[in-house]
């Protein structure tokens, strides 16, 4: 499973919209990761208006990630786009895990990967960042999951992303 395939990519507006309006966040340097989740103890995909999902939201796999290098950071195309390069070559080594914990649940994520740094970092610290920030999002899940199956079937009524939206712009 050492592929990142197109279908893996997060590419559809709508789907960003979700993981950046819904999703939850937390920093793993040189990263801000957002996830959003979708399964059990999680609220399903839900879509303004009437329109059908667009193909690209259909889930061939267990998560869709995207990464993003701010030009503000880094001027030249050229940086920025080797940073996503060693960050997508990172996640490609390192998600078999998460997707097996992912398809155990029976759930799947909207993942994003930006980099926040001001300066290129060596590939290996890259990939640690990488695969600390999916074992954290793996963690948040199951601790999630947790909550939910002990609240002994009687929902809080609470909104699960109230207070993560906060400070999204």
């Amino acid at each position: 499973m050492y592929t990142y395939k197109k279908s893996e990519r997060l590419g559809s507006v709508r789907l960003k919209k979700l993981l950046f309006a819904k999703g939850e966040h937390l920093f793993v340097y040189p990263f801000k990761v957002l996830f959003f989740v979708d399964g059990p103890g999680y609220p399903g995909l839900s879509w303004p208006g009437k329109r059908p999902l667009p193909p690209a939201a259909v889930f061939s796999y267990p998560a869709k990630c995207l990464v993003a290098v701010p030009g503000r950071l880094f001027k030249k195309a050229v940086e920025r786009n080797r940073i996503r390069r060693l960050v997508k070559e990172a996640y490609r080594k390192n998600k078999s895990p998460f997707y097996t914990f992912l398809q155990g649940r029976g759930s799947h994520c909207l993942l994003a990967f930006i980099y926040v740094s001001k300066k290129t970092l060596p590939y290996s610290a890259i990939e640690e960042a990488v695969t600390a920030a999916l074992k954290e999002v793996q963690n948040r899940i199951s601790n999630r999951g947790a909550e939910h199956s002990g609240a002994g079937g009687q929902g809080s009524g609470d909104q699960p992303y109230e207070n993560d939206t906060q400070n999204h712009k």
